[in-house]
């Protein structure tokens, strides 16, 4: 069925490139490199998470007789993965925390990855019509590319502020990152808040 592979492709490609993520942060030990590689990472995973909430869970729901079931447990692993990831972007590279903070934050990811590899991706495929499954992967394109559009706006404002400011901070290499996926986990919720109202 080559003519379903569009959005399950562009899924197992996003799963490809976090994962790399993971295996980076991985190897690394403390410090302000694996801090900064960190909140890439979390913002990579809140991007690729709300455009799978927005575009392919209801897919799932509609097309497939278990796709609620299926939809609903991926979403409260990623809510859950999601309390982990506002923990970690308010920690401190050397707060008591932070070591647990990550693993639970790799394995949260990890598990992410392992679930729809193995039910999402198979079922997606299976069920969904060919023009239907290509227009969803135009859709996940769309909304992944504004998205890391809006992170690097906000990255970019944030490392201007961070240049102009006369109070360096404790944790000055990271800092930049930091405020940027603060801005872009606003942008996030507005976004969720606006879907939200509009449904």
């Amino acid at each position: 069925m080559a003519g379903t592979a569009n959005a399950a492709t562009e899924i197992a490609r996003e799963h490809d490139e976090i994962a790399t993520l993971v295996t980076r942060v991985m190897s690394l030990g403390r410090g302000g490199e694996r801090t900064s590689l960190l909140h890439e990472l979390c913002a990579r995973f809140m991007i690729h998470a709300q455009a799978e909430e927005r575009h392919v869970y209801p897919t799932l729901r509609r097309l497939l007789p278990e796709g609620a079931c299926i939809a609903d447990t991926q979403h409260r692993a990623d809510r859950g993965v999601a309390r982990i990831v506002a923990r970690v972007e308010n920690s401190t590279a050397a707060g008591p925390d932070s070591e647990e903070l990550v693993a639970r934050l790799l394995d949260g990811i990890r598990g992410h990855v392992a679930r729809q590899d193995a039910l999402l991706l198979p079922a997606l495929i299976e069920v969904c019509p060919i023009d239907e499954i290509d227009h969803l992967g135009e859709q996940l394109r769309l909304g992944l590319r504004m998205a890391k559009d809006a992170a690097v706006r906000a990255g970019m404002r944030a490392c201007e502020q961070a240049e102009s400011s006369d109070t360096p901070s404790a944790d000055a290499e990271a800092e930049p990152y930091r405020s940027g996926f603060r801005a872009l986990l606003r942008h996030i919720a507005r976004t969720e808040a606006h879907s939200a109202a509009t449904a």
